[in-house]
């Protein structure tokens, strides 16, 4: 059967140039998108308080899994299967659809009760507007398979960009008028509701009435563990934005909302990009596993000289970094920014051998690793909570790093490949990290409190680059 979703001009091309231009796309997207979020985030970090940020982070761990679920894991299962055809993408777009009105509605009637137990007021009105964002989710999961089926990352990318331009005017808008905590709910609403409306004109696909249950049975063989670890990534993400929230107080989650903020921008411009093409990339070559292990390895290999320095500086300059781009308002946030930046490196492994056996039909596996890494970080928080923020961000990095070996063997596994050869491809990438970080701590010394925060971080900035 045709696929329905792989138009000729697409199988013209190579395989290694289409994921180049792929990355490329995909790269530009959350660089733009980011530096954009970023950018606003300087200017509303002046505007607003943190308890504004701590309110809408709280909402976030609220709701945020909903629009998960309303995506159903359809675009993954899609894009993994050979082929496609019209049936399977109306039954899983009207699956979507479905599910995320009920579960919009769900989530409207439940903000009352939770505005109480949070002794919030504000958290009603906030959570009800979000659930917005979970029908639209919802709309886009078909559209965004056919379009990553096709490999065509940049209209992936330009629909994500134009969204998320759109979201942070109206955002930076809304904040010097006056709105406050709406400013921030305006961006997260209007920047997925842009994405889909983009990506349904831009995919050539629409819904019909050719639904079928035997293939949403076969769909949901292999949506639900995408579903499962997908959920659990998020619990395990915002879990501490719930328990701060409950226990210490949206202004102490306001802080750590900014330091995760950052760490979370640099995840999906250096790592949540590249799964976002090496997915699609590795499903190609699934039944070619000399293929698939040398794309493996020369992946972790990119990945590590990208995340490895990006994110060990960052620690390093933390506080220069906080005080030049937020404001001194936040400095309670450098301690726990140090802690979170050692996520960057080992979240890039995970990402990697997510995509590894996503693309070769073993999501359960990556579903049994993400509960277990769930069940961990509950007890670490659990422990952590009445010591504060900055053990909270301990307890959050420490279970990723008792988790990835496991998962590295199983890649090693799945590949018949031995461990020491993809612990080999780091070597140089971490070497060449402990040199710069050496560097810049000598220096931050030696500089200590005589030079101006900006003019000492361009400083550390010129030391790192030649290291």
């Amino acid at each position: 059967m045709a696929d329905a979703a792989s138009p000729e001009p697409a199988a013209k091309a190579s395989l290694g140039s289409q994921a180049a231009r792929g990355l490329v796309w995909t790269s530009a997207r959350a660089l733009f998108i980011r530096a954009l979020s970023l950018v606003s985030f300087v200017i509303l970090a002046r505007l607003l308080e943190p308890r504004d940020y701590g309110l809408v982070a709280l909402a976030t761990a609220l709701s945020g899994y909903l629009p998960l679920l309303a995506a159903g894991g359809m675009a993954p299962a899609l894009v993994q299967r050979p082929t496609v055809d019209k049936t399977d993408l109306d039954t899983a777009f009207w699956m979507s659809f479905g599910l995320g009105v009920c579960l919009a509605a769900a989530l409207a009637v439940a903000a009352w009760p939770l505005a109480a137990a949070f002794d919030e007021p504000r958290l009603r009105a906030v959570l009800q507007v979000l659930c917005v964002a979970i029908v639209v989710t919802g709309l886009g999961g078909a559209h965004q398979a056919v379009l990553q089926r096709r490999l065509a990352f940049d209209a992936v990318a330009k629909a994500g960009m134009i969204a998320n331009v759109v979201a942070t005017a109206v955002g930076v808008g809304l904040a010097f008028l006056g709105f406050g905590v709406w400013a921030l709910v305006a961006q997260s609403v209007l920047a997925p509701a842009g994405t889909t409306f983009g990506l349904i004109v831009q995919s050539g696909y629409r819904p019909g009435r050719d639904v079928s249950l035997s293939r949403l049975r076969s769909l949901f063989g292999f949506s639900r563990n995408v579903i499962g670890m997908s959920i659990m990534a998020f619990l395990t993400q915002r879990s501490s934005d719930l328990l701060i929230g409950a226990f210490i107080g949206t202004t102490a989650l306001g802080i750590y909302s900014v330091a995760y903020r950052l760490i979370v921008v640099m995840l999906d411009v250096l790592v949540t990009s590249v799964q976002g093409v090496i997915f699609p990339v590795f499903s190609r070559v699934q039944m070619d596993r000399p293929r698939l292990r040398q794309a493996y390895l020369s992946a972790s290999r990119m990945g590590a000289l990208i995340t490895f320095p990006s994110f060990l500086f960052v620690m390093a300059t933390a506080p220069e970094t906080v005080e030049v781009v937020f404001g001194s308002k936040w400095n309670d946030s450098v301690p726990v920014m140090e802690v979170l930046c050692l996520v960057g490196p080992i979240w890039a492994v995970m990402q990697l051998n997510a995509a590894l056996l996503f693309s070769i039909g073993r999501p359960q596996v990556v579903f049994r690793l993400s509960v277990a890494g769930a069940v961990l970080q509950v007890v670490a928080f659990a422990i952590a909570i009445p010591f504060g923020i900055v053990w909270v961000a301990v307890a959050y990095v420490a279970r990723l790093y008792i988790i990835v070996p496991v998962a590295l063997v199983l890649a090693s596994r799945a590949l018949e490949s031995p461990l020491r050869e993809f612990l080999q491809g780091l070597a140089p990438a971490t070497a060449a990290t402990a040199a710069m970080v050496v560097a810049i701590e000598a220096a931050a010394v030696a500089i200590d409190d005589a030079v101006p925060s900006p003019a000492a971080l361009g400083l550390l900035v010129a030391i790192a680059r030649p290291v």
